[in-house]
């Protein structure tokens, strides 16, 4: 939110949610959070840090709905520099409603991101279309149950591993052996090796 002042500078106010304070800490959200350590976005599917009950519901600053968050809150001037800034913890409602134009430019935002995930997995499917078999030493990317993602260093290829991949987790170092190619889907499988 923006807010122009009496004295010509603006107050900006930015509030992301306050998970910490919505969230108990425990065993098992500390290590299900712990091992994906942020939200991934991988191909149409997004892998959230948190469970999914969490994530999108919860600990969202959803419209209309009194949320616990972190506020960052700046006085710039005329000419951007800041006056005064200040972090803290609030209660905020989100009120805001895109506009047709916003959301559609949304939209096409995201299906222009789909067509490039597409292109970058096409062009990686181009470095190994004949190493279908071959083993490469690999970085787990992401682990949730939908699924664990692992990125080869060489070639920088990532794709998902479709067996062996129980234990895996965000962070590891792993070999995985190419097994599957599907260009029409954009899929590149691996097999822990």
């Amino acid at each position: 939110m923006a807010e122009e002042l009496s004295d010509g500078t603006t107050r900006i106010r930015v509030a992301i949610a306050d998970v910490d304070a919505r969230v108990p800490k425990g065993p098992l959200l500390d290590a299900h959070a712990a091992r994906n350590t942020v939200s991934v976005y991988a191909g149409d599917a997004v892998l959230p840090m948190l469970p999914e009950r969490l994530s999108p519901e919860l600990t969202s600053l959803v419209e209309g709905a009194d949320r616990l968050a972190i506020l960052a809150e700046m006085v710039v001037d005329a000419g951007g520099r800041t006056r005064d800034c200040a972090v803290y913890r609030a209660v905020v409602r989100n009120r805001a409603q895109l506009d047709y134009a916003a959301r559609h430019c949304t939209e096409m935002e995201d299906r222009a991101r789909r067509v490039e995930r597409l292109l970058r997995k096409l062009a990686a499917m181009d470095l190994v279309q004949d190493r279908v078999g071959d083993v490469f030493e690999a970085i787990v990317t992401g682990a949730s149950p939908r699924g664990t993602w692992v990125r080869v260093r060489h070639p920088a290829v990532e794709g998902r591993v479709v067996r062996g991949e129980h234990g895996m987790d965000v962070g590891d170092h792993v070999r995985v052996r190419l097994v599957h190619l599907d260009p029409e889907r954009g899929f590149i499988d691996f097999a822990r090796a």
